[in-house]
């Protein structure tokens, strides 16, 4: 090339690899940025040195300061610091936001473990109006009997029967105060739960087993430490074969660090429930968020 303006060339199809490298390594999470589908959108015409090239490109190639914009295949060295620039910024600021949602959770885990747990309060000073349950330690006399053995009496799955009663013990219309739990869209392994009557958020698969847990509580509740008169009469009502598999089934949630496959099940099927049924009491966390004035 004899023309001192012509230095680079760079053709689209080119970029498309390297891009794809770069999104892949800066964006592991969440729905990923179309990098190329970036590229393949118009430019406006804001570097072109000169409407016509003063020197012919070699084939298939552009120069980076002379460029005609009537060729959508190819983009000046300016051109493309600007996507890759908008691109790494978005990617950038989509791990910030997980970031601060992961400190947030560990910070909350941390000020439970040293039993510093701040109170909600308003500016009076007033008590809440409102007080929800702690979570773990959710009323659930509500699904006892005749509700926990109409239930164990309709499916022969114990985990869809788990799951039935994490759904009406943190989504049941009619009971509020155990209402504490949702997952926000969108958000990278956390959970919000209500803790001190304060909404705060935690880490996921941690709270995710200890819904499980919870759930687990109302299916022993009269296996382990029941009254024997309320045990045999559970026991007669859904027979004893599906007592002992209840039996069976519960055992294994307690001590689910030595049946790893069926934790990693259970905690995704929660998660599920979770996710589908928190619109239920939660209808808020899918509306856009208020504009400030």
């Amino acid at each position: 090339m004899s023309n001192g303006n012509i230095t680079s060339f760079f053709r689209k199809d080119d970029l498309k690899d390297i891009l794809r490298s770069t999104q892949n390594n800066l964006s592991q999470q969440s729905q990923p940025i179309d990098i190329v589908k970036s590229i393949n959108q118009p430019v406006a015409n804001t570097s072109r040195l000169s409407s016509t090239p003063t020197a012919t490109p070699q084939q298939g190639y552009v120069s980076a300061s002379v460029c005609d914009y009537g060729d959508s295949s190819y983009y000046t060295e300016d051109d493309i610091r600007n996507i890759v620039r908008q691109t790494v910024d978005e990617v950038i600021d989509e791990k910030m936001a997980g970031i601060r949602i992961m400190m947030d959770c560990l910070i909350n885990e941390k000020l439970d473990a040293c039993a510093q747990r701040r109170q909600s309060r308003t500016m009076n000073n007033k008590p809440p109006v409102f007080v929800y349950e702690q979570f773990g330690m959710e009323n659930y006399g509500y699904l006892l009997m005749p509700y926990l053995t109409n239930l164990c009496k309709s499916s022969n799955d114990l985990q869809s029967i788990l799951q039935i009663v994490i759904k009406d013990l943190y989504f049941n219309i009619d009971y509020k105060k155990n209402q504490i739990v949702y997952i926000l869209p969108n958000t990278f392994k956390s959970i919000t739960v209500n803790k001190d009557n304060a909404w705060k958020n935690y880490e996921l698969i941690q709270t995710l087993e200890k819904i499980v847990r919870r759930g687990n509580d109302v299916l022993q509740h009269y296996i382990i430490g029941t009254d024997p008169t309320e045990e045999s009469e559970f026991k007669s009502e859904i027979g004893r074969k599906k007592f002992e598999a209840l039996v069976e089934f519960t055992d294994k949630i307690d001590n689910l660090e030595d049946y790893p496959d069926f934790r990693e099940r259970l905690l995704k099927e929660t998660e599920h429930t979770i996710i589908t049924n928190q619109h239920l009491v939660h209808p808020q966390i899918y509306e856009p968020p208020a504009e400030e004035a």
